[in-house]
Parts: structure tokens; sequence; C-alpha cells
């Protein structure tokens, strides 16, 4: 995946008040892509942890590889509303 800045007017757009990050990009057939994620889904945090720009949001998810985590939980803003998806990142 790749990542971009929110700016303001698409926060207020989205209800979204402080931060999130959008996806710019995402791989065919990657696990992102097979948890359902999408290009301009918003993530607003992961775990519990609130991100607000791009760099945030590499750091949660190269932390939980290093915990061996298996897999994230991501809070989005998307077309649908607000949703959690579970993202893998490690070994099954």
């Amino acid at each position: 995946m790749q990542f971009g800045s929110l700016d303001p007017q698409a926060r207020r757009g989205l209800g979204i008040q402080d931060g999130g990050v959008v996806i710019a990009s995402v791989q065919p057939g990657s696990p992102a892509d097979q948890a359902g994620l999408e290009r301009g889904d918003v993530i607003i945090a992961i775990g519990s942890r609130p991100v607000a720009k791009p760099e945030d949001v590499a750091k949660e998810l190269a932390s939980a590889q290093k915990a061996q985590a298996r897999t994230v939980l991501l809070r989005i803003v998307n077309r649908q509303g607000t949703q959690f998806v579970a993202l893998p990142v490690g070994k099954a």
C-alpha cells in the first residue's frame, strides 16, 4: 500500500475531525487487497492508536511486524462509513 496525507477539505467531507491517512494505492493480490482495502479509504487508527500522517501508518505496521503480530486492526472511513478491517501483517 501507498499512503497520502488527507487535506482539510476531504477530512471535513468525510466527517473526520482530526488525523487520517488516505490509501493512495493498493497492490492487486496483496494482503491489503484481500482484506478489502481500496484506494481512497482513510485509515484513522491502527489498533488503539490514531494516525495523522503516512509516517504514522508505516511506523505502526513496522512495529506490529517487529512484535510478530499476525494481524493489525485498522479503523477506516470509506464510502460505507466507519469500519474495522483486520489486515494480515505477519506469517500465518
